[in-house]
């Protein structure tokens, strides 16, 4: 079953998620199921685009969850789950990677970035030779951005967020964000 089936099958319809959320915070774990199911692979891609350690982003996201889940009743309530999760995702490993030295360098293996962003029409493109070059060449600029560019065009492109959410999940300001995303998108273009 797909994770959009399952939110499907356990989420009401036209259920916000803060209705979701006070679900799952009064201890219903059937929600805690669906907000899991429905947003770690997004937490996934997020945390790859932060740090190339597979291991550590996993592990951030398992510790993350365990804890939501034991301090429930105390979390304060969110009208986006995903941006919520997203933001605590980030805190917990830019922690983590200073209390541990396993981390692999954000510009170490831009390779790697690559792999972990699915395209959502990525097996159309793949069928066709003039689409599979043209998305070489996207690739080979998403690894010529800046890390923090990176960042940005993952959060705002793939994720789907506001720029006031990519703003307050990077500590940076919305003209920065701006900027960031513009500078990115100028050089994408330049390249592809």
């Amino acid at each position: 079953m797909s994770d959009s089936n399952l939110e499907i099958n356990f989420r009401k319809s036209g259920e916000t998620d803060n209705e979701l959320w006070k679900k799952f915070k009064s201890g219903d774990i059937k929600s805690y199921e669906v907000i899991y199911r429905s947003n770690v692979q997004h937490m996934f891609n997020y945390g790859m685009s932060i740090v190339h350690n597979e291991g550590l982003v996993k592990d951030c996201i398992q510790e993350l969850f365990l804890e939501l889940w034991k301090s429930r009743r105390n979390l304060s309530s969110t009208g986006s789950i995903k941006y919520y999760l997203l933001k605590a995702l980030r805190w917990k490993i830019n922690h983590s990677k200073v209390r541990d030295k396993r981390m692999v360098a954000m510009d170490q293996e831009p390779q790697i970035f690559r792999k972990h962003i699915s395209f959502p029409f990525e097996d159309e493109l793949i069928r066709s030779q003039h689409v599979a070059s043209r998305k070489l060449k996207v690739e080979h600029a998403l690894d010529k951005l800046t890390s923090r560019q990176k960042e940005v065009i993952t959060l705002i492109f793939y994720e789907g967020l506001t720029y006031e959410e990519v703003a307050s999940i990077m500590s940076i300001s919305i003209g920065s964000v701006y900027t960031l995303a513009w500078k990115a998108i100028t050089q994408i273009k330049r390249l592809v």
